[in-house]
């Protein structure tokens, strides 16, 4: 597993750890640094991820990993109900 924002090098996870985790390959694992407060106190500022690389549909919805244009924060996706076409909604917070 590698962290490929600031170049920190490879990160050792045995794999039957990984296992008891995820069905995903570990070479579709990427490791994250949360470099934002914006999703606190889900993720804090600072920590880092696993994320898993195949998950690319927001459905279950749940926290993504998503380019914003500038870098990769992580948001909350779901799909909209009821949008007439496909749409995907993005928000920093769950909705109450």
């Amino acid at each position: 597993l590698q962290e490929p924002q600031n170049g920190a090098g490879e990160w050792m996870i045995p794999a039957d750890i990984l296992s008891q985790r995820t069905k995903t390959p570990s070479d579709k694992i990427r490791i994250f640094k949360v470099e934002d407060s914006t999703m606190e106190p889900e993720f804090m500022r600072g920590e880092h991820v696993l994320v898993d690389t195949l998950q690319k549909s927001p459905s279950p919805p749940g926290a993504f990993l998503v380019f914003d244009g500038v870098g990769h924060v992580i948001r909350l996706c779901a799909y909209e109900m009821g949008a007439p076409e496909p749409r995907v909604q993005i928000s920093a917070h769950a909705q109450k």
